[in-house]
C-alpha cells in the first residue's frame, strides 16, 4: 500500500512538474518505520536524477523497526541528505546522539551521493553547543567529539566567563550528552508516569540503564562542584541561559533516576510479597495492604518534601545508590547551591506535585470502569 501510494502521488506530480525534483522526507521510513527492504523497493520505483531523500533522523537510535540511511542502500547508490534531527517538539533539554553522529557521519561525508548535512530541530529554544557542533560539521566534518569544541566555543559565547563555563560544560556533557537514551526525561508527561505500569521487560531495561550511568552518578558531586562555580546572574545573558538549561537537564536526569529506582523497589517488594521475603519500598509498612498505584501518590509527596527540603537547606540526600560515602560532605556543601536551589523549585516541583492527582485520577477511573 505505501509503495501504491507513493508511486500515484509521484505520478501525479509528474504530470504537471515533469522535470522538478522530489525531496522525500526519511521520517515514514524512521517512524512508524519501514523494513530495510521495504525501502529498497521503493529506491527501484524512484528516478535519482530527479529525487533525494531529505534525510533529518540520521542520528537518532536504530531498533528492530525504526533504521537508519546505512541500511536503506542509498549509500553509494541514490541521492540523500544526512541529518541531526536533535530535538522532538518538547526536547529542549541539552542533548545529542554524539556517539551515533560520529559512527554515521564519515560514513556520508565521503559518499558522492550525499547532498548535504540539515538540522531538523523541532524546538525553537535549543542547545547551542549541538548547534555549534552541526555547523562546524557541515563545511568540515573532522571533529566528531564535541568536547574538541568546547575551548573556541566557550570563548566566543561567554568571554571573561569562560574559564568556569567550559568547565561545567565538561562536568555536565557525559550525563548529558550521552544519556539521552538511557535517561529520557520522564518528569515531562506525568499523566503517562502515574498510569503506567512497567512490565518485566521494560523494568530490566532500566536496571541496565543504572548500570550504564552508574560511573557518572559516582562523579555527581564534583558534576555540581563545577556547576556551583558558573557565574549565574553576573550580567551575561548567554551564561544565565546557559546555566540555567545545564541544571535543569541534570535534575531531570536524576529525576528519571530516581524514578527507575523506585520502580524497581516497588518490583522488589512486590517480589518478595509472593515468596514472603523482603520489605516494603520507601519506608512504607508491611502492614500497607495492596502496595501498588495507590501507594504512589503518598511516596511521590513524601520524595517531595524531602527533595524540597534538601534544596533549601542547600543540600541534598547523600544515602543514595551511586554517591561514595567520602564524597558526602562535599555532596551536602555543593549539590544545591543557590541556582540549582531555584531551577529545582522552579522546574520540578509543580510537575512533581501534579503526580499525586494525577494517580488518583487514573484509580478513580480505573473503579469507575
Amino acid at each position: 500500500m505505501k509503495l501504491y501510494a507513493y508511486r500515484r502521488i509521484i505520478n501525479k506530480l509528474r504530470e504537471n512538474y515533469p522535470t522538478a525534483p522530489v525531496l522525500i522526507a526519511s521520517w515514514d521510513f524512521y517512524l512508524p518505520g519501514w523494513r530495510d527492504y521495504e525501502i529498497r523497493r521503493l529506491l527501484d520505483q524512484l528516478d535519482p536524477t530527479r529525487t533525494i531523500i531529505l534525510d533529518y533522523t540520521s542520528d537518532l537510535p536504530s531498533n528492530e523497526s525504526n533504521t537508519d540511511f546505512t541500511n536503506w542502500g542509498v549509500v553509494g547508490r541514490f541521492p540523500y541528505t544526512f541529518g541531526i534531527f536533535h530535538a522532538y517538539e518538547w526536547e529542549n533539554d541539552l542533548r545529542g546522539y554524539y556517539d551515533l553522529i560520529a559512527e554515521r557521519l564519515p560514513v556520508a561525508a565521503a559518499d558522492p551521493m550525499c547532498r548535504g548535512f540539515v538540522f531538523w530541530p523541532e524546538t525553537s529554544h535549543s542547545d547551542p553547543l549541538i548547534m555549534e557542533f552541526f555547523t562546524h560539521n557541515a563545511w568540515n566534518p573532522d571533529t566528531m567529539h564535541p568536547e574538541e569544541l568546547l575551548p573556541e566555543f566557550c570563548r566566543s559565547r561567554y568571554g571573561e566567563h569562560a574559564a568556569a563555563m567550559e568547565r561545567a560544560w565538561r562536568a555536565v556533557l557525559p550525563p548529558l550528552a550521552e544519556r539521552c537514551t538511557e535517561l529520557p526525561l520522564v518528569f515531562r508527561d506525568i499523566r503517562e508516569t502515574a498510569s503506567s505500569k512497567p512490565d518485566s521487560a521494560a523494568l530490566a531495561g532500566y536496571r541496565r540503564s543504572l548500570e550504564q550511568v552508574a560511573p557518572q552518578l559516582e562523579q555527581l558531586p564534583g558534576i555540581m562542584a563545577a556547576l556551583a562555580e558558573v557565574p549565574y546572574g553576573a550580567g551575561n545573558a548567554f551564561v544565565d541561559r546557559d546555566a540555567i538549561d545545564l541544571a535543569r537537564t541534570l535534575m531531570g536526569r536524576l529525576y528519571t533516576v530516581a524514578w527507575y529506582r523506585y520502580l524497581l523497589a516497588q518490583q522488589a517488594w512486590e517480589q518478595g510479597r509472593r515468596s514472603g521475603r523482603g520489605g516494603a519500598p520507601l519506608g512504607l509498612r508491611r502492614t500497607d495492604a495492596a502496595y501498588g498505584p495507590a501507594r504512589r501518590a503518598e511516596s511521590a509527596r513524601r520524595l517531595l518534601d524531602a527533595g524540597l527540603a534538601a534544596a533549601d537547606r542547600g543540600g541534598a540526600r547523600t544515602d543514595q545508590p551511586g554517591l561514595r560515602a567520602g564524597a558526602q560532605g562535599q555532596c551536602r556543601e555543593q549539590l544545591l547551591p543557590q541556582l540549582h536551589q531555584r531551577t529545582v523549585r522552579l522546574l520540578l516541583p509543580p510537575r512533581v506535585r501534579a503526580l499525586p492527582a494525577e494517580i488518583e485520577r487514573e484509580l478513580q477511573s480505573r473503579r469507575a470502569g
